[in-house]
């Protein structure tokens, strides 16, 4: 299937019915995760290990990697050369992207947004509406909430 506009896409991307889909020139297929359901779509330009959980509807695209245990769900995003691994978690509406890492046993949820180099790791969590970008490294137990932007 082919859509043209992004509201196209996301009225598609809730249906998962749908298992491949067109957007821009980029093909999306659904990702099946280790239980066998159905997960979120992923550009073919993106990898994904058959070992991660990706729900639906999720969105991974870009060049982004996602791989070992990494888990994204809720309305999560991941893109750009970001990577996800390890046992790294990023769920509700948070966004990682740009050459950003997240892994370890890490968490970035929320409205939580990780991007540029930024490297997540260890049990950080980052969450609430903070911004963590640049060359920061956040890592072992440390927390970044709120409005934070670090």
């Amino acid at each position: 299937m082919k859509v043209s506009n992004i509201s196209e896409f996301d009225k598609v991307r809730l249906d998962t019915e749908i298992t491949e889909v067109e957007f821009e020139g980029i093909i999306y297929k659904r990702h099946i995760n280790p239980d066998k359901s159905i997960g979120g779509f992923v550009a073919t330009t993106a990898i994904v290990a058959e070992t991660c959980f990706i729900e639906y509807p999720v969105l991974v695209y870009g060049y982004a990697q996602v791989f070992e245990k990494a888990q994204v769900y809720g309305d999560a995003r991941v893109y750009g050369e970001a990577q996800v691994y390890g046992d790294a978690q990023v769920y509700g509406n948070a966004w990682v992207y740009g050459n950003a890492q997240v892994y370890g046993k890490a968490r970035v949820y929320g409205y939580a947004q990780v991007f540029e180099k930024a490297q997540i790791y260890g049990e950080a969590w980052i969450y609430g509406d903070a911004r963590v970008y640049g060359e920061v490294q956040v890592y072992g137990n440390a927390q970044v909430y709120g409005n934070a932007q670090v």
